[in-house]
């Protein structure tokens, strides 16, 4: 096997000695605890296809994509080949979580009424006032919204039904903080607040709340997420987190936005050049996407802010996955990114088997603006935002 390492003055050398011009790439693994994983530092739209083949493609293998750390941040978006990165938000970005990025909203305006697919985690009380925080931000913004948004008057008890304590023959009679089956069986059928819980039973959400968190699919126009988006006065939290366009389908946007998301040159010419679905995901933090597969080779880009993936070998992801659905009763056969898995018991099963510090298996990725990262047709992961600012990815299903 030849070895290629940067031999500075923009030339490789070779394992034989001899050199040749840099096209900018350097290989090495990123030293992760008990595992690694292979890395090409390199611009994205500067990697040998030869060398993306034969290192990832062909034996079905990951590999990390790192833009090499001396790029001007300016630069990023031409490194990557994505007009986007530049276009569509503003503000420094950085390898040390310090970014300070927006929406470019002069350049988005046109854009505004385009409608997306929406994600949404809301708890199910305000730990303040117990006011549904949808209902809040409706409020707080342009009223013009809510009729995209989902409906807030689910109950507390409707939101239960998938706790470990709430109705199954198998939950325990008591669980670790001293709750039991009664205490939430006894909230009140109607209750949508904690208003009108008991002191007890408030503590019980508090302790285990995330079960106790709705999960909202719908579809609403660009605006909403640029209107979340911006702080609050006085606040650096955002005017509604948690909010996340989801697999929006790059094919389904206004012309002037798909050119801002050129296909990469590795996806159309690795393999066949069959492109299946590409998509991009920005959302207000946190994003989490539990454990799941996808079921074509997937090209994971980051475009604004950090994420950090797990990802596992099939065998054992299938064998991690398997265990937490039976675990919670349920069938583990579904393994693709469903509505299933993003609340409830299964989410945070999934999430604390997974990002346990003390799971050694896989391997663990963090990806930077313009950093992309090649998943296997196959290879399970999970993938969640890092630091506070607005954070935004693209992905490319292809063979």
């Amino acid at each position: 096997m030849i070895n290629m390492r940067s031999a500075g003055s923009g030339l490789i050398r070779y394992s034989n000695g001899l050199f040749a011009k840099s096209l900018c790439c350097r290989f090495a693994t990123s030293p992760l605890p008990r595992r690694h994983i292979s890395t090409i530092h390199s611009n994205l739209a500067d990697v040998p296809l030869d060398v993306f083949q034969s290192k990832a493609f062909d034996p079905q293998t990951p590999i990390l994509i790192q833009r090499p750390e001396t790029i001007d941040s300016a630069q990023v978006s031409v490194g990557a080949g994505i007009p986007a990165i530049g276009r569509w938000f503003k503000g420094k970005q950085t390898r040390i979580g310090d970014d300070v990025v927006f929406f470019q909203e002069e350049y988005l305006k046109p854009f505004e009424s385009t409608v997306l697919p929406y994600e949404l985690v809301t708890p199910v009380f305000n730990s303040k006032d117990g006011q549904d925080i949808l209902s809040e931000f409706i409020a707080e913004n342009n009223s013009s919204l809510s009729q995209y948004l989902p409906a807030s008057d689910v109950t507390i008890k409707e939101l239960l039904r998938d706790s470990a304590l709430a109705g199954r023959d198998d939950a325990p009679e008591r669980d670790a903080s001293n709750h039991t089956k009664a205490d939430i069986t006894s909230i009140p059928q109607g209750a949508k607040s904690s208003e009108s819980l008991t002191e007890h039973q408030v503590e019980l959400l508090r302790r285990h709340a995330p079960l106790f968190q709705k999960f909202h699919s719908f579809h609403a126009p660009l605006e909403l997420i640029i209107t979340a988006s911006r702080q609050k006065t006085g606040s650096a939290q955002f005017g509604l987190p948690n909010l996340y366009i989801a697999q929006a389908q790059i094919a389904d946007l206004p012309q002037q936005l798909r050119d801002d998301v050129p296909t990469p040159e590795l996806v159309l010419k690795a393999g066949k050049g069959d492109v299946y679905d590409a998509n991009i995901w920005i959302g207000t933090p946190p994003t989490f996407t539990p454990l799941h597969k996808d079921p074509n080779p997937n090209l994971f880009v980051q475009l604004l802010s950090s994420k950090k993936i797990r990802i596992f070998e099939p065998r054992k992801g299938q064998a991690m996955f398997a265990a937490v659905r039976r675990k919670i009763g349920a069938s583990p056969t579904a393994a693709f990114r469903g509505e299933e898995m993003m609340q409830g018991r299964e989410r945070v099963e999934l999430k604390e088997a997974v990002w346990d510090p003390a799971n050694t298996e896989g391997h663990e990725v963090t990806v930077h603006p313009g950093d992309a990262l090649f998943i296997p047709k196959g290879w399970w992961h999970s993938i969640k935002s890092e630091g506070d600012g607005l954070n935004a990815s693209a992905n490319w299903w292809f063979r």
